[in-house]
């Protein structure tokens, strides 16, 4: 039998959940992830701007990488898609998707410069996103091109063309 005190309720103050108020006056957060130094990222978008933020919770300290590019999708695709990261330890960056600019972003967390690889899929609605196991690969999901893609890190590595292939 569950009892009044096996119940988790809300209050202004929690032992279990601690809050931050993070440095954005309009709504648009979505995704988040933590880098090797336990710094938390994450992601804030409207539709005429993309920021990825960093938190140091030791210091409680917030920096902003805004994310360059026009917008070229509509509103209810920035509202819907993207805002997704993950950290890449190999690489020292964090990945994420941008669905205003309908690109793959890289942020270099060494020099805060970030990088946006198009997506081909107009309108594609960039989601979820992860690192395959051998660190090849980025993987993500495509919510409105209704598709599965990768951008392949490599080629990245060894020329200045990028290749982002749809499934």
């Amino acid at each position: 039998l569950i009892t009044q005190q096996d119940l988790v309720t809300y209050e202004g103050h929690s032992n279990y959940i601690k809050e931050f108020n993070i440095p954005a006056k309009e709504l648009g957060l979505k995704g988040i992830t933590t880098d090797s130094h336990g710094n938390a990222w994450f992601y804030h978008s409207t539709n005429k701007t993309s920021t990825v933020m960093m938190f140091d919770p030791q210091k409680e300290q917030y920096k902003q990488y805004n994310v360059e590019g026009r917008t070229v999708v509509n509103d209810a695709i920035i509202d819907l898609a993207g805002g997704q990261l993950v950290f890449d330890n190999a690489r020292n960056v964090v990945w994420f998707t941008d669905a205003r600019t309908n690109s793959i972003g890289m942020l270099d967390i060494e020099t805060g410069k970030n990088q946006l690889f198009s997506i081909p899929t107009p309108d594609s609605g960039p989601m979820g996103i992860t690192i395959s196991p051998d660190g090849e690969k980025v993987w993500f999901t495509e919510i409105t091109g209704n598709k599965i893609a990768t951008l392949d890190l490599e080629l990245i590595n060894s020329t200045e063309n990028t290749s982002t292939t749809s499934i």
